[in-house]
């Protein structure tokens, strides 16, 4: 089972804009517009404007004309600093919708405003809110640049605060780009400052951005010690849903670090706190990854509790995205209990709502362009949304396709639950059906099974490209989440082992989704480099689920190792997410580690590709976590990933037949009368 289950957005990284705590209040827009039919200056209606056009929940028509009154009024005012006020609150509202490229027009404007008035702290606000879009846009070179423009601009104006802000924004930029020391560095320099200044609120902020760079390089000890100092320190303030943020990332580490009872506290506590200032959508989200915990403890009761009370808040929320991530888990929840009529409703339910949500993103995004294009550039752009169209169809033949599997495994059911209620049979012929139902859900499963199979390369035709290989194949249930695939492109042969969320029919749902997205990047795309072809099923898994940017558990992901073998150069590609690979030359292993970067988090994740050069007799394996995570042995403990090497580099000199007969003995030796607790496969061959 892949490890990143829990919300990407669990790891709360807070852009600091120029707002202010007022804007929480649902009445405020009215007080602000009276008094600004009483203000007596031009100045005072555009700092009046600016605050109305930044409140949050304003619809984006109404805060585009009153920030376009603000400008009209500060630039009425003759005072420049009003002026560049008000386009800053523009460049805010389109920033908080997103539209990067609208905001960095009005940002740019502000600053050159402010840097007309001398105005140098408002300039270094300017300046990082220029950084922070530029991250948002991914252009990570010119928003460090303006970044460092804020600290210096912030030093020469005495403004503490704001040389913070800029030390953040570049440690955050190191951040994204995987620079852990250098990022670690800047947010310390921060910290150095947010002390001195006793700012809770900067000094909360920045204990986030060090706890995030430690919770991705997985140490999760030190991790948990920024959090709680994070949550101290927003508890000297006001902001409720900072105190809430902090709870939040605490019950990450918990849930990494296996100490999920206290996971659910401190995910309880953060839902409180979210009750409290009315963040229906927050309560949602603590209660899904409450829900996501159980069911790691396998207690479906009370996953499918906490997964009703997510989806009664995200109602309440009006959450299309939060809707669906609750009939999700709510379809895992009533699988796992082999519930499957249920289980099939709720996925139905899921996939509606994915739809919807897809086709009002399709229409914004039209809607959009029509605004922003000239005749010639729309009809590019209509020319890219028919190819998206097409992709989109292939994603409903998928989605078709994985809901004939559930319906196979639920019809009968059905049927009988319906029988059950107008019957009143007799207890032996209540015996009788059940017996019978079994063998049916049994029949539907073994055929799903032979669907599943029937996907997998065949072994004459890996034979074909590795003549000396072998495949240790074990589904923990009948049908697996766990696949193996290969494809033949030019004169390289591709092959993946691949490990999807969860196993037995869910994790199976997710493995055709897979099978069909490698495929369609290989023999559509013409891709036949194994990073290129992570990033095409990187961006086919965010469009199959609809993945927001914020609030979602990554609950749908895959873990994968990806090969491409040249056998006229002897050179070997391989890309992977968390799964390494191992190759094994004259007696020694070495380890090719894969990116920590989890599929379907980020749309513009990029994967790296390594490249080596094999020489005859060299070996490579690859796997999933199944082998390693067994658990066995005279302690009942984990196998584990060195044991595994040890094994490995042993039997690496042997023929492949005499390697899977001692990976096979080894493994259940070590398993013994344990349940085996996860699918199991480990694919070899040498060269």
């Amino acid at each position: 089972m892949p490890h990143h289950c829990m919300r990407k957005n669990s790891l709360l990284i807070f852009i600091f804009l120029a707002t202010t705590a007022f804007a929480q209040n649902p009445k405020i827009a009215d007080s602000l517009l009276r008094l600004v039919h009483t203000a007596s200056s031009d100045s005072a209606r555009s700092s009046l404007y600016c605050k109305l056009a930044v409140l949050p929940a304003v619809p984006k028509e109404k805060a585009i004309a009153w920030a376009d009154s603000a400008i009209k009024q500060g630039n009425a005012s003759g005072d420049v600093s009003h002026h560049a006020a008000a386009f800053k609150a523009k460049g805010d509202v389109f920033y908080r919708r997103s539209e990067n490229d609208t905001a960095l027009h009005y940002y740019s404007e502000a600053l050159k405003l402010y840097v007309q008035a001398n105005d140098l702290t408002n300039q270094a606000m300017c300046e990082y809110a220029i950084g922070s879009t530029l991250n948002a846009c991914d252009r990570y070179p010119e928003a460090l640049n303006a970044f460092m423009e804020c600290e210096k601009t912030a030093e020469r104006a005495g403004s503490k605060r704001y040389q913070a802000y800029g030390k953040n924004g570049i440690g955050t930029i190191y951040f994204q780009t995987k620079q852990y020391a250098a990022s670690e560095k800047a947010h310390r320099e921060a910290l150095e400052i947010a002390l001195e200044v006793k700012d809770n609120k900067l000094l909360g902020w920045t204990y986030t951005n060090i706890g995030n760079v430690y919770i991705t390089q997985k140490k999760y000890e030190d991790a948990l010690k920024y959090f709680q100092l994070q949550l101290e320190a927003y508890s000297q303030t006001d902001f409720i849903s900072g105190q809430a943020g902090a709870l939040n990332n605490i019950g990450v580490c918990n849930s990494y670090m296996g100490k999920y009872d206290e996971a659910i506290v401190n995910y309880e506590r953060a839902a409180e706190l979210k009750q409290k200032i009315d963040a229906a959508e927050g309560v949602s989200i603590a209660y899904q990854n409450i829900a996501e915990l159980y069911a790691l403890k396998n207690d479906s009761k009370a996953e499918l509790e906490y997964a009703y009370k997510s989806l009664e808040w995200a109602n309440n929320a009006n959450s299309l995205t939060e809707i669906a991530a609750s009939y999700h888990q709510l379809a895992q929840g009533y699988a796992s209990q082999k519930r499957f009529d249920s289980a099939y409703s709720y996925f139905v339910k899921f996939k509606e709502t994915t739809d919807s949500i897809y086709d009002q993103k399709t229409l914004d995004q039209v809607t959009e362009m029509q605004a922003k294009y000239d005749n010639e550039k729309q009809q590019e752009q209509i020319t890219l949304l028919q190819k998206d169209n097409k992709i989109g169809q292939l994603y409903n033949y998928v989605f078709a396709a994985l809901g004939c599997l559930v319906f196979l495994l639920s019809l009968f059911i059905y049927s009988r639950y319906r029988l059950k209620n107008k019957a009143n049979k007799l207890l032996a012929e209540q015996n009788e059906q059940i017996t019978s139902q079994k063998k049916e859900i049994t029949d539907s499963i073994n055929y799903a099974k032979r669907i599943q199979q029937s996907i997998l390369p065949s072994p004459a035709a890996i034979a074909n490209f590795f003549p000396e290989n072998f495949v240790l194949y074990r589904p923990k249930d009948i049908v697996s989440g766990d696949f193996y695939w290969m494809e033949r492109i030019g004169d390289k042969t591709l092959f993946a082992t691949v490990d999807c969320t969860g196993h037995g029919v869910p994790g199976a749902m997710m493995s055709v989704l897979g099978y069909n997205l490698l495929t369609e990047a290989v023999l559509e795309k013409k891709l036949s480099t194994p990073s290129e072809i992570l990033n095409s099923l990187n961006h086919g898994i965010i469009r199959a689920l609809q993945r927001q940017s914020e609030g979602q558990i990554v609950k749908d992901g895959m873990d994968i190792t990806l090969c491409a073998f040249d056998s006229n150069t002897m050179q070997l590609e391989f890309a992977g997410v968390y799964n390494p690979l191992y190759h094994v030359r004259k007696g020694e292993l070495k380890i090719l580690d894969a990116d920590r970067q989890a599929l379907g988090e980020h749309e513009n994740t990029v994967f790296k590709n390594q490249v080596i050069d094999l020489e005859k007799g060299d070996c490579i394996y690859f796997f999933t976590d199944g082998y390693a995570d067994q658990f066995g042995g005279p302690h009942g403990k984990k196998f584990k990933y060195k044991q595994l090497q040890q094994l490995i580099l042993s039997i690496a000199e042997l023929p492949m037949k005499e390697q899977i007969a001692l990976l096979e003995r080894k493994l259940d030796e070590w398993k013994g009368p344990l349940e085996q607790v996860d699918d199991i496969l480990l694919f070899g061959f040498r060269v």
